[in-house]
């Protein structure tokens, strides 16, 4: 996929519900400009909406590349008539997302943190326990807490006021997964570049 191009290489704000000035704004226009996230209408990003899991799913296939780890992967409630159908297909294979043991998928729920965590970890290859994270509200015996120090590594909810608190269970808007997915990414290349300068430097 390509680098990150930064948001001051922006044109033509696609969104007029957005604010170039703030994180969401520049997160909102930086991934329609890659294909990575749609509006609600063509106008119109409306970053407060909830945001469910196919939603999640087509958005972090766009994202990051990933080998597939399985195949002909089907859940009895997504229909190939439906417009996520090859999105989440995809995003099953390549792991990122599970279904539930009764086979479905449930792809209008509302993804929380910890889910996006995990689907944003397996997608984008992030190590896991990338960093040594401080969250006073993370278990080690939790099943995302491999997965929570990529929030602090990445700085992936970097307008959230709760400090030292995950808050796993807290359902996500659009514009925060949005947010999350650019700050992944940008300071994925900025951490790029520094490892290829200190190599130049050797």
């Amino acid at each position: 996929y390509p680098r990150f191009k930064g948001y001051q290489k922006l044109f033509n704000l696609q969104f007029k519900d957005v604010n170039l000035n703030t994180i969401v704004g520049k997160a909102a226009t930086e991934l329609y400009q890659r294909g990575v996230i749609t509006g609600t209408t063509n106008a119109e990003f409306k970053g407060e909406n909830p945001v469910n899991r196919a939603e999640t799913a087509k958005f972090l296939v766009n994202s990051c590349k990933s080998e597939k780890k399985k195949s002909n992967v089907n859940f009895k409630d997504v229909d190939k008539s439906q417009w996520f159908y090859n999105d989440v297909k995809e995003a099953a294979e390549r792991g990122i997302i599970d279904g539930y043991k009764d086979g479905s998928f449930k792809p209008a729920e509302t993804v929380n943190r910890a889910q996006f965590l995990k689907m944003l970890s397996i997608s984008c290859n992030i190590k896991e326990n990338v960093r040594k994270e401080n969250f006073k509200d993370v278990q080690d015996g939790d099943w995302f807490a491999k997965y929570a120090g990529a929030a602090d590594a990445y700085d992936l909810f970097p307008e959230d006021k709760t400090g030292d608190s995950l808050e796993a269970s807290k359902l996500m808007t659009k514009a925060e997964v949005a947010a999350g997915i650019y700050q992944y990414l940008k300071n994925r290349d900025a951490e790029a570049g520094e490892v290829a300068a200190e190599t130049l430097a050797e």
